[in-house]
C-alpha cells in the first residue's frame, strides 16, 4: 500500500468515526463495531502489504543469487528490509490513531468497558502487525541464505 492509498484510508476511516460518533444516533456498541471493523480491515491491508513485500523481495533475491550477483542480492535484500520496516511502522501508527479516536468516542459515550476491551482489541492489532512484519524480514533473510 502507498503512502497515497494509506493517506485515503486514514480520510474515509476519519469519515466513519465522524459519522458513527456525530451524524447518527448510534449506541456505543455501534460505535465499538464500526472500530474494530476499521482497524480489522487496516491490519488485513498491513499483512498483505508485508505478505507481498516478502514475495517480490524473496524472488528478485533469489534471481540475482542464481545469477551470481550476491552483492546486489545483498542490496536488495537491504531495501526490503527497511521496506518492511517502514511499511510496518506507518501501519502501526495508523492503528494506534484509529484507536486513539475510537477510545475518545467511546469514553465520550460514557462506555468505560467498552474503551477498556478495544483496547485490547488495539493491542492484538499492533500485535498481528509486528507478527507479519517478522514473517516477512524472515522470508528476506531466508531468501538471502542467512
Amino acid at each position: 500500500m502507498t503512502r497515497y492509498a494509506l493517506a485515503l484510508t486514514a480520510i474515509a476511516a476519519a469519515l466513519v468515526l465522524n459519522a458513527t460518533t456525530t451524524a447518527r444516533a448510534h449506541t456505543p456498541e455501534d460505535v465499538y463495531d464500526d472500530c474494530v471493523e476499521a482497524i480489522a480491515s487496516a491490519v488485513h491491508r498491513c499483512q498483505a502489504r508485508n505478505r507481498t513485500s516478502a514475495a517480490d523481495g524473496s524472488q528478485l533475491i533469489t534471481r540475482l543469487l542464481n545469477a551470481g550477483q550476491t552483492q546486489r542480492a545483498r542490496l536488495v535484500a537491504h531495501r526490503y528490509r527497511r521496506k518492511i520496516n517502514a511499511d510496518s511502522e506507518e501501519c502501526v501508527d495508523y492503528v494506534n490513531h484509529l484507536c486513539r479516536r475510537c477510545v475518545t468516542a467511546l469514553l465520550e459515550f460514557g462506555a468505560e468497558e467498552l474503551a477498556r476491551d478495544l483496547v485490547g482489541v488495539c493491542d492484538r492489532a499492533v500485535h498481528a502487525i509486528r507478527k507479519s512484519q517478522r514473517a516477512a524480514l524472515a522470508a528476506i533473510n531466508n531468501a538471502l541464505g542467512g
